[in-house]
């Protein structure tokens, strides 16, 4: 039990790194962009007529900010509900966020719009797509069977992301599934009815 204990938090301390290391990717792009603003203001002037017959494909700007969503969303998948958020995972560890039971190859969809971070395999989580969907919101799914988006592809609300499964060494067929601020999990239960 003490290797398991371990091996779990090394899984869990993996992805806790690799959110931490998209937020800080996304913060970086967001101080550019503040001081390339200034630069390109004059710029700007001259392309903002040329945008009106263009229009950019492949970049995410979110309409409406994630927290006005907050216990609007609809859950990614239907089934019943394993393990909740903040739950004891075992003597040392809570749930991060919730394990959704549903039948193998059942479509995971996307909660909100936004701009695919990562999508593949990872470590402890099987296959793993991460949504950003505003500066500071995310969305994880986890341990499914396959992935069916790629990094960087922009999405909306109810998109098919991915396919329930069991993978990362899972028993039986589930989601894992999280939403966080930045690096800071949030309960799923309160954004999702």
């Amino acid at each position: 039990k003490d290797r398991q204990l371990r091996q779990l938090k090394r899984k869990e301390a993996g992805l806790q790194s690799k959110i931490n290391g998209l937020v800080k990717k996304s913060d970086k792009k967001s101080s550019n962009k503040s001081v390339n603003k200034s630069k390109a203001a004059s710029a700007t002037e001259n392309k903002r007529k040329r945008k009106l017959r263009n229009v950019e494909v492949g970049r995410f700007h979110s309409n409406k900010p994630f927290t006005r969503l907050r216990g609007k969303l609809s859950w990614p998948v239907k089934g019943r509900v394993l393990h909740n958020y903040g739950e004891k995972r075992n003597r040392k560890q809570r749930w991060k966020g919730v394990v959704i039971s549903a039948s193998g190859g059942a479509k995971v969809k996307a909660i909100a719009s936004g701009e695919v971070e990562f999508a593949g395999w990872f470590n402890g989580y099987g296959y793993l797509v991460i949504i950003r969907h505003d500066k500071h919101y995310r969305s994880l799914y986890g341990y499914n069977r396959a992935v069916h988006v790629d990094v960087g592809q922009t999405i909306k609300a109810g998109t098919t992301i991915a396919s329930v499964g069991n993978s990362g060494g899972q028993q039986k067929n589930a989601l894992y599934f999280e939403i966080r601020k930045q690096a800071q999990p949030n309960d799923p239960a309160k954004w999702c009815r």
